[in-house]
């Protein structure tokens, strides 16, 4: 399958500091790559992207507030092949419903990606008003690398 035929969502806000990294992501390979992916950045309520990703090839960028791990890694889930992740229910998140959630409910509801990468780029400050600290704007450009040598 062509990338072009795969769906880059980029979740995200670009007035909340580390937040904006998938958005960061998404402007530099629209501005650079247009035809690798079909591009889509969401900032609201998960469960529309059900229809967005239905029976579609997909990969997901977001930030993620994680402790475990230090500030601009880049971690990457593939929850159709690996059983053993798990996810923090208790971690908060600036989506109404968590990426879990909305995957479970595309499973019941018969309108799930066909296949699912999702990256998730280590934020430190996800308050309104603040830009992307230096450690998250590198790990964007080198996921933008990443996402080139995988199309």
């Amino acid at each position: 399958m062509p990338n072009s035929q795969v769906i880059l969502i980029c979740l995200g806000h670009e007035l909340r500091g580390d937040d904006s990294a998938a958005l960061i992501v998404l402007q530099r390979l629209k501005k650079k790559h247009p035809e690798l992916f079909s591009y889509y950045h969401h900032s609201g309520d998960i469960t529309s992207l059900m229809e967005v990703w239905k029976n579609k090839a997909v990969l997901i960028v977001d930030a993620v507030d994680s402790r475990q791990y230090e500030v601009g890694t880049i971690l990457f889930l593939d929850p159709y092949n690996d059983p053993s992740i798990t996810w923090d229910t208790k971690a908060s998140s600036s989506h109404a419903l968590s990426l879990d959630t909305a995957l479970k409910l595309s499973s019941e509801f018969d309108c799930k990606p066909s296949s699912i990468g999702i990256y998730g780029i280590v934020g430190k400050d996800f308050s309104i008003g603040q830009t992307p600290s230096p450690e998250v704007r590198n790990a964007c450009i080198e996921l933008e690398n990443i996402l080139i040598d995988k199309s």
